[in-house]
């Protein structure tokens, strides 16, 4: 089968940029159902050149303008996540313009599926205010200021929306044409009104730890895996389980407060391979390797709490871990725990692979690794949670490798 991606990337190549843009406008994508041609364009999206994302969402733009377009949710919610799964997209891309019109059809912010994907898509629109060219940073701040009232349902802290004040007032106070400097700041006001509501109300949909995992193993079942035999689909999976886990790892600082959240996903590199069963002794293990880092040097070791909350999503093999902690306590135990990953690891024939995110309020761990830069492996200042997608495990954690029977 050869892919849209393919054949884009083909004229890319060879530079020719007009044959490139006319494969692209000639691509058909169903946007009322989750279908091939869908899973197609997320390949684009997802795994495409910077050019070729920028392609693609100068398509969709045009067929969500269409008055007789039927949007469906499941569909929405694939593209921008596999847009925010992305390695880099630049400061300066127009992309950061023609996200907007697929994150303004989404109707209920408040939904699991969609809520998970807020922190991520709250940086991206924070690194867009912070852009020096006026046409992006006014067009996001316009979209804030006309959505704000829905998109302000999302869960986020105090910080965050602080943060965003920041940032949109900023962009406001360069507006030269008056009459639009007002309507924008009636827009916003009422978005910091909502969120400001937003913030006292605890999260308490449960579906918010699973519905995105399975939603995306749902749409990227093996039989479809197997069809694709570039590998594409498994590569978008992929990323966007990233993208998920760094989410869950943020989602779990917001919806309990200060502290550290931990996301593991442990995953096999052979897609057709069915997942082990074995929830009880891998929630042990890992609970064990934590408390092992916590114990492993003397500073701070009588201060430092248990885990207090955990969420399990065993289809997908994601354990969230939270613990209640003080800011230098956070910033302690992260920089236990993300010093000990670095390089390539392989067990069991290379077939196994854990990817890990971290999330603190601490102020030094005031960062994350986000698809906004031009360095996918830049941590970036002014944001609210770290991720590093681990490659390699250290000897001191072999034995979580052996309690997690994966043969």
């Amino acid at each position: 089968m050869t892919t849209t991606l393919t054949k884009v990337q083909q004229y890319l190549d060879s530079d020719d940029i007009d044959g490139a843009r006319e494969e692209v406008a000639r691509t058909y994508v169903n946007l009322k159902k989750v279908d091939g041609t869908v899973l197609d364009f997320a390949a684009l999206l997802a795994l495409g050149s910077q050019q070729a994302l920028e392609m693609g969402l100068g398509v969709l733009g045009r067929e969500l303008l269409k008055k007789d377009s039927e949007v469906n949710s499941d569909v929405i919610w694939l593209f921008i996540a596999s847009i925010l799964s992305r390695h880099n997209i630049t400061a300066d891309s127009p992309s950061r313009i023609s996200i907007l019109g697929l994150i303004s059809c989404v109707e209920d912010w408040e939904s699991p599926i969609f809520a998970l994907l807020s922190p991520a898509i709250d940086s991206f629109l924070k690194v867009s205010l912070a852009e020096k060219n006026p046409l992006i940073s006014e067009q996001t701040l316009d979209f804030i200021s006309t959505w704000g009232e829905n998109y302000a349902k999302a869960p986020r802290t105090r910080k965050q929306i602080k943060e965003f004040k920041s940032l949109t007032q900023s962009v406001l106070d360069k507006v030269d044409d008056l009459d639009i400097q007002e309507e924008w700041k009636e827009g916003l006001e009422k978005f910091f009104q909502r969120a400001g509501q937003q913030q006292y109300n605890k999260y308490s949909d449960q579906r918010i730890w699973s519905d995105a995992s399975n939603f995306l193993k749902k749409i990227y079942t093996t039989t479809i895996l197997n069809l694709d035999t570039s590998s594409n689909y498994y590569k978008v999976q992929n990323n966007i389980f990233r993208l998920i886990t760094s989410c869950l790892a943020a989602m779990g600082t917001i919806v309990y407060g200060n502290g550290l959240s931990i996301a593991v996903r442990i995953y096999s590199l052979e897609k057709t391979e069915s997942q082990p069963v074995i929830p009880n002794e891998t929630y042990a293990a890992l609970k064990g390797i934590f408390r092992e880092i916590e114990y492993m040097t003397d500073r701070n070791r009588r201060e430092i709490k248990p885990f207090i909350s955990t969420q399990i999503i065993l289809e997908s093999w994601i354990i969230i871990f939270y613990m209640d902690l003080k800011s230098n306590q956070s910033n302690f135990l992260a920089e236990e725990i993300k010093s000990l990953y670095d390089g390539e690891y392989e067990e069991n024939g290379g077939k196994l692979r854990i990817n890990l995110a971290i999330s603190t309020n601490a102020l030094k761990f005031d960062l994350e690794r986000y698809i906004s830069t031009e360095d996918v492996h830049e941590f970036v200042e002014n944001s609210t949670l770290i991720t590093q997608l681990l490659q390699k495990i250290p000897p001191t954690l072999t034995s979580l490798l052996r309690l997690i029977n994966l043969r």
